[in-house]
Formats: structure tokens, sequence, C-alpha cells
């Protein structure tokens, strides 16, 4: 489910953008939650203030995520291969025509 401010209608074919930092990542213990896609932990790149994680989702497809250091939550850190589930942030996305 996306939010779009153009008027698709539903099951119409679109493209959806997302940037790497309105990406959410979950340690998977077992199914996903709703709206979250699993996937591994490809490779993990550190970059001072974030990390950028490569993940392969189940269907084959590649996604990269930004994650920013948050104090109160020091454990950015993911195992190669590691299971985890992927979505974003509610209402980021940018909904485009299927072209």
């Amino acid at each position: 489910t996306v939010k779009n401010r153009r008027g698709f209608a539903p099951g119409q074919d679109v493209r959806i953008l997302l940037r790497p930092e309105d990406m959410k990542i979950q340690r998977r213990t077992g199914a996903c939650s709703p709206h979250f896609f699993p996937g591994k932990v490809r490779e993990l790149i550190y970059k001072g203030t974030t990390v950028d994680l490569v993940v392969e989702l189940d269907s084959g497809m590649t996604v990269l995520a930004t994650e920013f250091f948050n104090e109160d939550e020091e454990d950015i850190y993911y195992a190669p291969d590691e299971p985890v589930c992927v979505s974003w942030i509610d209402g980021w996305e940018v909904v485009l025509p299927h072209e």
C-alpha cells in the first residue's frame, strides 16, 4: 500500500521511488510484519555517521538502505547473510507512472 496524489487506480502499474535513508531495517526473527519484505544483508559499509546496507530481498531484488548512528541504539551491526525485514517510512515514497 502506498500513498499518492496523482490519482493512480488500485492495481495500476506504477514505479516507487525511495531514498536509501527512507528505508527501515529490522532483524528477522520469524516472519516479517505486514508491509515488510524479507531479505538478507549482503554488504555493510560504514561511512562515519551512517552505515549503508546492501540487502538482497527474497524476491531477488537488491535494496540499498542507509541507517544513521543513533546514540540511543548503538547496535546497528548486521552480520553477513543476516536475515532482515525491509520497508520504508510510511508516506515518504514517491509514486510515478510505470513507463
